[in-house]
């Protein structure tokens, strides 16, 4: 194909406070060796030295600046300016690697385009650099039933890359979330009818930070609120299965959460409380095989949670502390990188 004939990729990165990661991020996105891209930067309020990187990368950069409002509103002022035929995210802690949109648009033109969202696959990077060859999806997303598997949890990175159509029936973020309004916004698209195929190369380095102890209380009562609002605003387009598993989830704890719990269980040598938790995370873990299949063994095999606790340390070596999630425990309003990565699982 012609490169006129190429649809124009524009991607939408917003970023708050992002000094220490912002040049990377730019750097990767003018280095892709797909030709047709527009790269629109939507400065969330930023008080350090963020506007000033990115201005110094005009014009190839679009920047805009706005008073403090959130990731979701920084997101969809990009939306507005973006002037592509495709949208691709990139949080401003993350980094393209150069042929990341062209896997991309391969993938979207080999599934016959229309109403479909690739996702894209990660090497995690970490505090020791990156993770040992560690993926951020690793092979393991849901090929059918996606629209429960959406519901279940968000299975769908910020890396990825859509046709500007899907914010016809999508259109944009839920400005009053300000944790996991990514998961609002790719239920909705899955409900609606789009499908999400998987570009398993990894042309991207995925930016992880290691979590506090304690668990972050406001996202999973943000994951709760999105199960109700699915509840209130979708219940009709409902399948009876899925409405079961609302209704299930409504009376139980994030699955997220519930992983998180048991796994300080295991650490803290309390086995019988870990392998309850793990049992209730397979009830609520129906749609992925690999969190279904590894809770249904420590929950009810004898002797595995010895070695559950063994793989804990382990992973807890190899990514520089005890993750406690994606995000680094800082939630202020603004659509930074430490903001940004409250909304996105950590693989299991």
């Amino acid at each position: 194909m012609n490169e006129p004939d190429l649809p124009l990729v524009s991607v939408v990165v917003p970023a708050y406070n992002s000094e220490a990661t912002i040049g990377a991020c730019l750097s990767g996105l003018l280095s892709q060796t797909y030709p047709r891209v527009e790269i629109v930067v939507v400065d969330d309020g930023s008080t350090d030295r963020t506007g000033d990187i990115c201005r110094a990368h005009e014009p190839l950069v679009r920047y805009v600046r706005q008073e403090n409002a959130g990731s979701a509103a920084a997101r969809n002022a990009a939306f507005a300016l973006a002037r592509g035929d495709l949208i691709a995210f990139c949080d401003a802690d993350d980094m393209f690697l150069p042929a990341y949109l062209d896997r991309a648009v391969d993938a979207y033109r080999e599934a016959g385009e229309g109403r479909h969202i690739v996702m894209c696959e990660a090497l995690q990077l970490t505090a020791t650099g990156v993770a040992h060859g560690r993926r951020l999806i690793g092979g393991h997303f849901p090929r059918r039933r996606q629209r429960l598997a959406i519901l279940q949890k968000n299975f769908l990175p910020i890396l990825s890359v859509f046709p500007r159509e899907l914010l016809d029936d999508v259109p944009g973020f839920a400005e009053d979330l300000d944790l996991v309004e990514d998961w609002e916004f790719w239920i909705r698209a899955v409900l609606a009818g789009w499908k999400v195929i998987f570009q398993s190369e990894p042309q991207a380095l995925y930016r992880l930070s290691p979590g506090a102890k304690s668990t972050d209380e406001r996202r999973h009562a943000a994951e709760d609120d999105i199960i109700r609002r699915v509840r209130e605003q979708h219940w009709d387009v409902l399948s009876p299965e899925e409405q079961e598993f609302v209704s299930l989830r409504l009376t139980t704890r994030p699955p997220r959460l519930i992983d998180l719990l048991a796994g300080e269980a295991l650490r803290e040598r309390e086995d019988d409380r870990a392998r309850v938790l793990y049992r209730q995370l397979a009830a609520v873990s129906s749609e992925d095989p690999r969190v279904k299949a590894r809770a249904l063994l420590l929950g009810y095999v004898p002797g595995l949670t010895t070695l559950g606790r063994l793989r804990q340390r382990s992973i807890d070596a190899r990514m520089g502390g005890r993750i406690q999630g994606p995000a680094d425990g800082s939630h202020q309003r603004g659509a930074g990188a430490d903001q940004t990565k409250d909304d996105k699982e950590i693989p299991s």
